[in-house]
């Protein structure tokens, strides 16, 4: 029986000691995911030992979530057929061992050893599989032939027809969308070791609501008189948990195809003066170099590109470069950092912090990005 949005929420509500927060969800029927099609993406952990941990205090995986991870592990592993995808940053060798010279394996051992249970299911062996990050690089199929280089580059699934003309997602990291991920390893470990041990953790509001998009109207192709434009606001992120009911907290949250807290990117055809650049340029650069990627690996272009890599939380809703043909950028956050979330207490709205814990599952053209209520962020 095909895995559902319900069977998934209904079994992690039900192991989680805290409910989850919807931070983001898509349905767009346009991008022909099969209906039986059901996965989930676990972001960037930068699992580190308890030493290096503590070298690094402003920025790793925090102890407080070993057991929320445990939990999500427990729930994910007890669905056959369930895909299962990690994506990137796994562990954080960075800062595991910022001079490159103790052997991986003895690092991967360290870790594991120090982060106990929470991690004993996150393995092949369970169903998982594995991207390599920007911070474990040298996991990768394509460093190596020993027992851990098991981390892909990319994984295409979710295809309607083995070998077919319409692969519609497309899995990566992330960091080849980032201009500063480019840079020589040499610049990037000499910024590590200079100011890696001050880096504060970071808070992502996961409410996407900038003041305004103003965007000409369709038929006009440049701005000729900005009086004639119109404020497109994009509607608040619910305030209400998700406890098991599977639409809790949708209803008049949703904006059009069944989305809410979904940035849109215009196509070609607006011109558009907007508070969300840096999320548009990824979004430029991901619908881009997806499609070389496609041409590269001889694969159909693909519709929805799913990554981990900002630690930001987002769905991203646009069109390819033909400015006809959807294509949507999901990225899964972190399991390091804070998020910023709206809550309703007693009746008061206000915003609270807590460590990132993030979740992305996607069931047929449905999308959804999950916050872990777990420990707050203090």
């Amino acid at each position: 029986m095909a895995i559902t949005h319900s069977d998934i929420l209904g079994a992690l509500s039900g192991r989680l000691a805290r409910p989850l927060v919807l931070v983001s969800r898509l349905e767009e029927a346009r991008l022909r995911i099969p209906a039986d099609f059901a996965a989930a993406f676990l972001p960037d952990l930068h699992l580190t030992s308890d030493a290096a941990a503590e070298a690094f205090a402003g920025y790793h995986f925090r102890r407080d979530l070993r057991e929320p991870l445990r939990a999500v592990l427990d729930v994910l592993n007890a669905f056959p057929g369930l895909t299962k995808i990690q994506l990137g940053d796994r562990y954080d060798l960075w800062r595991e061992d910022v001079l490159g010279k103790r052997p991986i394996a003895d690092q991967i051992a360290t870790i594991r050893r120090d982060q106990g249970p929470c991690v004993d299911s996150l393995v092949a062996e369970r169903g998982w599989r594995f991207l390599a990050g920007n911070h474990d690089a040298r996991l990768s199929v394509a460093r190596g032939s020993e027992p851990y280089n098991d981390a892909e580059e990319t994984i295409w699934c979710g295809e309607a027809t083995p070998g077919g003309t319409d692969t519609p997602v497309l899995v990566l990291h992330g960091d080849y969308f980032d201009p500063i991920e480019v840079l020589p390893n040499s610049v990037k470990e000499f910024g590590l070791l200079r100011v890696g041990r001050q880096t504060p953790e970071t808070i992502q509001d996961l409410c996407k609501e900038p003041p305004a998009f103003r965007i000409a109207p369709k038929d006009r192709a440049t701005p000729a008189d900005l009086g004639s434009f119109v404020d497109y606001v994009h509607p608040p992120m619910p305030t209400n948990l998700v406890e098991g009911s599977d639409d809790a907290s949708f209803g008049p949250t949703l904006q059009p195809n069944g989305a809410f807290n979904v940035l849109w990117y215009p196509s070609a055809r607006n011109w558009v003066i907007g508070p969300a650049d840096p999320e548009t340029k990824f979004f430029e650069a991901a619908r881009d170099r997806t499609e070389r990627i496609a041409r590269r690996e001889v694969r159909p272009r693909p519709k929805l590109c799913v990554i981990g890599h900002t630690h930001d939380p987002r769905i991203v809703r646009g069109d390819r470069s033909d400015g006809r043909t959807p294509f949507v950028l999901m990225d899964c956050g972190a399991w390091v950092e804070k998020s910023r979330v709206p809550l309703v207490r007693n009746g008061v709205l206000r915003t609270e912090t807590f460590l990132s814990a993030h979740l992305g599952i996607v069931v047929g053209c449905d999308l959804r990005i999950y916050q872990l209520v777990a420990t707050p962020g203090v």
